[in-house]
Order: structure tokens, then sequence, then C-alpha cells
């Protein structure tokens, strides 16, 4: 730093020592003025404690019972909101089993037709099965029926083998079949 700065810098320094006095001074008027402020008001505090102390009393008195009766009432309302949640979740806990009691009517309402549709077809299925089974019995007696009346026909001598083929023996006069005249009714 050279010299005219210094000067420059010592002129700013004495101005703010002067500052710094001037504000010294107003602070030890306030300080004074207070001081004496504080005092009227230690006085006035003084009187007013006494009437402070007494609506203190009767204010706590009055908050305590405020208190507790807020604190009841806190209680309560919160008694009543857990109440009411209780009550939200047993109604939806109720909807959800009428949801699903109508779901499984449902389903069992379709497994009961299911289930007859099905004892209908297996009824259907046994009903022809059980056709089936009486024609080829029919068929069957029919097939021994027919047997039957060969061998019938064998031991009586009326069919007999004649070289290597069948012949019947049958008069003249025996009964011709109606639809064909061809073949002769044997007894």
């Amino acid at each position: 730093m050279n010299e005219a700065e210094l000067k420059a810098l010592s002129v700013r320094l004495a101005a703010l020592a002067d500052a710094l006095e001037d504000r010294s001074h107003q602070a030890v008027q306030a300080v004074s003025t207070s001081g004496q402020q504080l005092d009227r008001t230690a006085q006035r505090l003084s009187q007013s404690v006494q009437w402070l102390t007494a609506e203190a009393t009767r204010a706590m008195g009055a908050q305590a019972h405020a208190a507790v009766a807020q604190g009841m009432q806190q209680a309560v309302d919160r008694c009543a909101q857990v109440l009411e949640q209780a009550s939200v979740r047993a109604t939806q806990s109720t909807q959800a089993l009428e949801a699903q009691h109508t779901a499984i009517q449902r389903a069992q309402s379709a497994l009961v037709w299911r289930s007859g549709l099905a004892l209908l077809v297996g009824a259907v299925l046994a009903v022809g099965a059980s056709g089936y089974v009486y024609w080829k019995s029919i068929q069957a007696a029919r097939a021994t029926e027919f047997s039957a009346a060969i061998v019938r026909a064998t031991q009586t001598g009326a069919l007999t083998q004649c070289g290597d083929a069948l012949c019947v023996k049958a008069p003249q006069s025996a009964p011709r079949y109606a639809r064909n005249n061809d073949y002769v009714l044997l007894p």
C-alpha cells in the first residue's frame, strides 16, 4: 500500500471511530432510558403480579377443566372414529361375502345345469346303447331261430344234402311263400 492509500484509510478509520462513538453515546442513552422505563415497569409489574396471580389461578382452573373436557372429547371422538371405521369394514366385508355368496350360487346353478345335462346325455347314451344291444339280441335271436329251423328241418328229413347241394323234400301241394311262389313253406 502506498502513502495516499494509507491516508485515505486513516481518514476512513477516523470517520468510522466517530460514527462508533456517536452510536455508543446513543446506546448509553437508550440503555439509561430503558433502565428508567424498566424501573417504572417493575413497579407496575409488582402491582400486576398480585392481580395476575389471582387471574392465573382462576384461568389455570378453567384451563385444567377445559383440558380434561377436551381430552375426554378427543378420546370419545377417537373411539367414534374407530367404531365408524370398524362399521365401514364390517359393511365392506358383508358386501364381499354377499358377492362371494352370489358367485357361489351362480357356480352351483351352473354345476346343477351341467350335471343335469351330463345325466341327460348319459341317459341318452345308455338308452342308445341298450337299444343297440336289444337290436343285436333280436338279430342274434332271429339267426338262432333260423338255425333252429334248419336243424329241425334236417332232423325231420325235410332238408338234406343231395351231393354238393341242399335239397328239400316237399310235396307238390305244399303251401308256397306268399311273397315269392318259388319257395315252399315247410311245416
